[in-house]
């Protein structure tokens, strides 16, 4: 994996910010690592139970409009963080008809909340690991990748 983007910190980050995000330097630098990687679903994965549902979904929209910024084209995101085993089908569904109209960035749950995280994540065409500094176990964003695979991982985001 590469090295981690350092983010904004968590408590400063919220739909505002998601929403100015395409000014600020390291989701600069995150998209332009990103878009490097052929892909249209990239999915942003949890490392641990402690990530707030929220946190994917908020760096999901500030990725997307990071690369909209740039780019002038729509990017997706897709909400999965309250996907439920009985919702999977209707869901990839859905994001087939939304990966017609541009690539997709996947907001995922934590795999240990989630039944389906895992094959979100190992569907998607690469993934990045939320980690929050500070309040997580190692051992769970180890349990995360490993379950998941090393191979579907193209980094790291980090959160103060």
């Amino acid at each position: 994996m590469n090295s981690p983007a350092r983010l904004p910190e968590r408590e400063s980050f919220d739909a505002e910010s998601a929403r100015a995000a395409w000014g600020n330097i390291d989701w600069q630098r995150l998209w332009l690592n990103v878009e490097q990687q052929r892909w249209r679903t990239l999915a942003l994965v949890p490392a641990g139970s402690n990530v707030p549902l929220d946190l994917t979904l908020d760096a999901a929209v500030a990725l997307a409009r990071t690369g909209m910024s740039r780019h002038g084209r729509q990017i997706h995101v897709a909400d999965a963080t309250r996907v439920g085993f009985e919702d999977l089908a209707d869901f990839i569904e859905q994001l087939r008809d939304t990966l017609a109209g541009g690539p997709t960035i996947l907001a995922l749950a934590p795999a240990t909340e989630s039944p389906v995280t895992v094959q979100l994540a190992q569907s998607a065409d690469m993934s990045l690991l939320c980690v929050v500094l500070k309040s997580m176990r190692l051992s769970e964003a180890r349990r995360t990748v490993d379950e998941i695979g090393r191979e579907h991982f193209l980094g790291a985001i980090t959160f103060q």
